[in-house]
């Protein structure tokens, strides 16, 4: 599963997002076998509307068993793989593992024109800071990966840049402690770590995250920064110890390198963040490693913040980027329909993850080796039901992505690119991270969270838990799917870019845990049997939504409105604009289908819906854009909430 906003500091900082480790979610749980965030009941239409009164379901769902799923999984989670890093060895090695297994259970590969017809081959940029990156400061030049090392080069990755740094002491805004803040747009220098009292001890107390190592240390700082709407962040390590620390403390969002489409280049506005050494830090604020010293004992004498008398001196900030293309590779398996094969069932999961770091083996078992062998097992399922003379009405796709750790790539390639059309695309069943039994629900039975059943199609979201009555029940939890749900779980899953489209989804899986994106997510932590009952409830409604007389249908107020605007009207609405209020900014352009795509800094591009004139829409997260007639701004409408963005 996708960290929240790929969890980047760059969006903790410049954007306020709220990015952390991802501990697993505290808080009442909500768990419902009834409407998510409706009150119809389940029984308000039927599950299924199977000709025959024989369920051919029952038989088929029982061969996805624990024992087939482990099968698969200490293969593809194993030290060989390596990570199943996009891009890599391990990728490719997986890729082969499934498109293999999809042939002999006798799927069809649907991709026309690929060297093998079960790839769907793209192009990507690998992204990188070059190693001649580097800052000057007073006749003296410091290195990336020595002196520095960038979370995220912001602006400064454009051209090289001159600043004159501000000190803003610690960065903190507090009721018992706050540094004050310089007008937006500033280049700041602070220092981590946290201010102490005279007998050393933390003047915010033991517990205050301005201590902690890593990443919570800048997230404790995000309300202070984002009031300030900095144009770059220099952040202090506290000791060359700490500094030396920074490539294990911060190596999930150190600006390593990234991955763009060649044709969708990653916008590189925002704030620049850097984390820098005492030296560095001190160079630039015009003093030494000991005027740091003296003004912590400063602060420490006085109990608050005190005036520096630091002089910062203008530095020069260079930081390059190389991008080097590759190829890389969803994988898709075929299985035809009978009377309605021209209507299209997708069954979902992404089989990539984090790869290796600093020589440890990230085998990514739950995320998302869970979902990958759980599509493999429903579709040995769903093919043997059809040799056996059951096969489902509608055709089905099953989509193994790539790519979904750095930003949902491979589905998004694919509903741009799709080899069957959307509007053909019944739906699509997501499954990320389904092999584990969170902290909310150890010892309280079956369960599993969904996610995005009602957003856009009641029908969906009706069928599904009454299907879910229908077979020996779990618990459906959907804590996940609150419009506010702070994890912002709806957005970090491939189903998203089905969702962005009006295709109805679900996704399911079953929580977060310490292990999440650790090296320790690994196969000996499965609960294969709660694993396999969660399959069975996935594959149960894939029965129903494939074999059922009518599609799934979208909820009025997301179909097409049939208003199209024209290319004149879109030229004219191209550009990029900016809110004095939020350091953010939103780039709209014309993509290759004559739509209008907006993206937003450092999030993936999703496209509008035409309204009406000067009006758009984007459904899954329940935003409008309002065009101006007579000046180039627009309104953008979200939650009750409103705010002007200008043309720049």
């Amino acid at each position: 599963m996708l960290k929240t906003l790929r969890l980047t500091a760059a969006l903790v900082l410049a954007a306020g997002a709220v990015a952390a480790q991802t501990p697993e979610p505290t808080g009442k749980v909500k768990v419902k076998t009834k409407r998510g965030r409706r009150d119809e009941a389940a029984t308000t239409a039927p599950a299924t509307a199977a000709a025959s009164t024989t369920d051919y379901s029952l038989p088929y769902a029982a061969t996805i068993t624990p024992e087939a799923l482990k099968q698969d999984l200490s293969v593809l989670a194993s030290d060989e793989y390596e990570g199943r890093e996009t891009g890599q060895k391990g990728q490719r090695m997986a890729a082969d593992y499934i498109a293999k297994a999809f042939a002999a259970d006798g799927l069809a590969g649907p991709v026309p024109g690929s060297d093998n017809p079960y790839l769907q081959h793209f192009t990507m940029n690998r992204v990188s800071l070059d190693p001649a990156s580097a800052i000057q400061v007073g006749g003296k030049t410091y290195t990336q990966g020595k002196d520095f090392y960038v979370v995220r080069p912001g602006a400064f990755a454009a051209a090289a840049a001159t600043i004159k740094p501000t000190f803003v002491g610690y960065g903190i805004k507090e009721e018992k402690y706050a540094d004050a803040l310089p007008a937006p747009g500033s280049d700041l220098v602070l220092l981590l770590g946290q201010p102490l009292n005279k007998a050393g001890q933390p003047l915010l107390g033991a517990a205050s995250p301005y201590g902690a190592s890593g990443l919570p240390a800048i997230v404790a700082r995000t309300p202070a920064m984002r009031a300030a709407q900095p144009h770059s962040v220099f952040l202090v390590a506290p000791t060359a110890a700490a500094f030396a620390q920074v490539p294990k403390d911060y190596a999930q969002v150190l600006n390593g390198e990234q991955l763009e489409f060649p044709d969708k280049p990653t916008q590189a506005g925002g704030a620049g963040i850097v984390l820098v050494s005492p030296a560095l830090g001190a160079a630039l604020l015009g003093t030494n490693p000991a005027g740091l010293t003296a003004y912590e004992k400063q602060v420490g004498a006085a109990g608050k913040p005190v005036t520096s008398g630091f002089k910062p001196a203008a530095a020069n900030v260079q930081l390059k980027q190389k991008k080097e293309p590759f190829t890389t590779e969803n994988v898709l398996g075929y299985l035809e329909g009978t009377d309605k094969k021209d209507e299209v069932v997708v069954l979902s999961a992404h089989y990539d993850h984090l790869g290796v770091k600093n020589g440890v083996v990230f085998n990514g078992a739950d995320d998302d080796g869970s979902g990958t062998v759980s599509v493999l097992a429903m579709a040995r399922a769903f093919t043997q039901a059809k040799k056996d003379g059951h096969g489902p009405r509608r055709s089905i796709l099953f989509l193994a992505n790539v790519g979904e750790e750095e930003g949902l790539l491979g589905s998004q390639y694919y509903t741009d690119h799709p080899i069957f059309p959307l509007a053909n695309t019944v739906t699509d069943l997501n499954i990320d991270m389904v092999g584990r039994v969170d902290s909310l629900h150890q010892g309280k039975g079956d369960y599993l969270y969904l996610v995005g059943s009602d957003r856009l199609s009641k029908e969906l979201h009706t069928l599904s838990e009454a299907t879910n009555q229908q077979y020996q029940p779990v618990a459906l939890d959907y804590k996940y799917n609150a419009p506010d749900d702070p994890e912002h779980i709806y957005e970090r899953s491939d189903h998203y870019n089905f969702a962005k489209h009006n295709v109805p989804i679900i996704f399911y899986t079953s929580g977060l845990h310490p292990q999440y994106h650790q090296a320790t997510d690994d196969v000996a932590l499965i609960d294969f049997p709660a694993m396999a009952r969660r399959d069975q409830l996935v594959f149960h409604t894939a029965w129903a939504v494939a074999n059922r007389d009518q599609r799934i249908l979208v909820d009025e107020q997301f179909r097409a409105t049939g208003y199209a605007p024209t290319a004149t009207d879109l030229d004219r609405y191209a550009g990029t604009y900016g809110n004095p209020q939020v350091p953010l900014k939103i780039v709209l352009s014309k993509n290759a289908q004559g739509q209008l795509q907006a993206q937003a800094t450092g999030q993936p591009a999703f496209t509008l819906e035409p309204v009406s004139p000067g009006i758009f829409k984007f459904d899954p997260a329940g935003l409008r854009l309002e065009f101006a007639a007579d000046k180039p701004t627009f309104t953008l409408k979200q939650g009750g909430g409103t705010l002007e963005f200008t043309k720049q």
